[in-house]
């Protein structure tokens, strides 16, 4: 398990310094630190708050093939779940995958699926 709070109340990991996380593992806890720049992903700071149309428009886009923090953001955070869930043995490997699946389109091609009513259970937006 791996424990991120950022003093915004963001759990996902910045790409514009270093983070320090704990690791808790069989009862045992100890820190970690993530640098971006060790995995070729810093970047200046996204702001922070973002509304709801605020925060699509930046999956969009991603998942668009354009560069910048949150695109940075995206495979770094969705790199480290990827190494949590032991799909990959490494963080690097991690944001090698999440890069990958997002320029090969797989990404989008999974955002797209669940935009679709039936993906959803209960049969649409309200049945969550």
């Amino acid at each position: 398990c791996l424990i991120v709070q950022g003093v915004d109340g963001s759990e996902d990991l910045p790409v514009h310094r270093e983070a320090a996380v704990a690791w808790v593992e069989s009862g045992e806890v100890r820190e970690l630190r993530i640098n971006p720049r060790q995995l070729g992903l810093a970047a200046d700071s996204p702001p922070a708050r973002l509304t709801a149309a605020e925060q699509a428009a930046a999956v969009e886009s991603v998942l668009s093939g354009q560069t910048g923090p949150y695109r940075h953001m995206t495979l770094l955070n969705a790199g480290v779940r990827m190494w949590l869930t032991g799909r990959v043995e490494s963080l690097a490997e991690g944001v090698a995958l999440a890069q990958e699946l997002v320029d090969s389109g797989e990404a989008r091609t999974v955002l797209d699926g669940w935009r679709r009513p039936e993906a959803v259970p209960g049969g649409g937006r309200n049945g969550l």
